[in-house]
């Protein structure tokens, strides 16, 4: 595992930081196996419900992320895009699948900045306004596999698949012209013929407030990405043996082994602005829970209350995305008597103070 120290010394770009060692540490390995359980009572969170309205166009069979900004939804899912108003009233869906100019092949990502909605594609940036008019559409410079924007800037980020890879981030303009980038420093020799890219965990890269926030999977310490490019280390997650080494992640054994086996993956952060919810490879409806304030760590459940499990059929709240405001905690769900024409659910959980 790449540790901080290694990571500041590598990163050529990075800011000098006076305070490293007040940098938080969250020893996750000592709350691997934690019970605790939080109830979603009224006293303890706000739950409220958004029922998503589809048709015979926009048919929601699998959400891959979810923006709650002010005043709309916007919904990425089954390759398309689709923006509903603050009660899940569909209004439009946002451009096609295809290969004319205002259109796109696929989908990486989703991103809302003022009322500009980007589409982020595998070879291109589409940018539309909320009413779903057309701004922009721009190349990009090369291969990425992850993109997100901070404000008239694109941030875009390059697995190392191969263990050679040179360039790890590419900064580049709303012209897609390409401006600066960040090198991988460290390189590895892949024995596989056989390259497992696991995007959903590769990386988490994210808006968060006026930074972006920066989390590899083979390297202990979220980062903060300001305008000026400077890499700021935040936190460092240490997961001591259980931790995932770079040389491993792309190598696979046999079919019968999984990857990085007797590891714990991230394969979700979500930050709001009181908290971090991590998980890491823990046990069914369980996450790791970091006080921002007090530094307090926790393994604990989100057990819905009697009204919402009685609707979904479901005892725990599983989080997956965050609201623009980074005050409530987002997930989706099905009615419990489902039939084919139920539409999926916004469940909504903002904690009290």
């Amino acid at each position: 595992m790449i540790t901080l120290l290694a990571v500041i010394s590598l990163w050529f770009s990075c800011k000098e930081e006076k305070g490293r060692s007040e940098i938080p540490i969250l020893s996750l390995t000592e709350v691997l196996e934690g019970n605790k359980t939080i109830e979603l009572s009224a006293d303890i969170a706000t739950v409220k419900t958004v029922q998503l309205e589809t048709n015979d166009d926009i048919l929601i069979a699998t959400i891959h992320k979810v923006i709650f900004s002010q005043s709309h939804i916007i919904v990425q899912h089954d390759s398309q895009c689709s923006v509903f108003d603050l009660k899940g009233n569909f209004l439009r869906k946002i451009s096609n699948r295809g290969q004319g100019p205002r259109e796109y092949n696929s989908i990486i990502n989703i991103s809302l900045t003022g009322d500009t909605i980007r589409i982020f594609d595998t070879k291109k940036i589409l940018s539309f306004t909320l009413r779903g008019e057309f701004i922009s559409s721009y190349e990009l410079p090369g291969r990425i596999d992850l993109i997100t924007t901070f404000e008239n800037i694109y941030i875009g980020y390059r697995v190392n698949r191969s263990g050679s890879e040179n360039t790890r981030l590419l900064y580049f303009d709303k012209e897609g012209h390409l401006f600066d980038s960040i090198p991988y420093m460290k390189q590895y020799e892949n024995p596989s013929d056989l390259i497992a890219v696991l995007y959903s965990s590769e990386v988490f890269i994210y808006q968060y407030d006026n930074t972006i926030r920066l989390k590899e999977l083979a390297n202990d310490t979220l980062f903060s990405i300001s305008t000026d490019k400077i890499l700021t280390p935040l936190y460092v997650m240490d997961l001591g043996k259980y931790a995932p080494k770079e040389e491993e992640r792309f190598q696979l054994y046999n079919v019968q082994q999984s990857l990085f086996e007797g590891k714990k993956l991230f394969n979700l952060i979500l930050e709001t602005n009181s908290h971090l919810v991590l998980n890491a490879g823990l046990k069914p409806n369980r996450y790791i829970l970091y006080d921002k304030e007090t530094g307090a760590l926790e393994n604990v459940a989100f057990r819905y209350n009697d009204e919402e499990k009685s609707r979904f059929g479901k005892d725990f709240f599983n989080p997956k995305f965050v609201s623009e405001d980074k005050r409530t905690l987002i997930s989706f769900e099905l009615s419990a008597d489902i039939d084919n024409d139920d539409n999926p659910v916004l469940v909504l959980v903002t904690f009290k103070n």
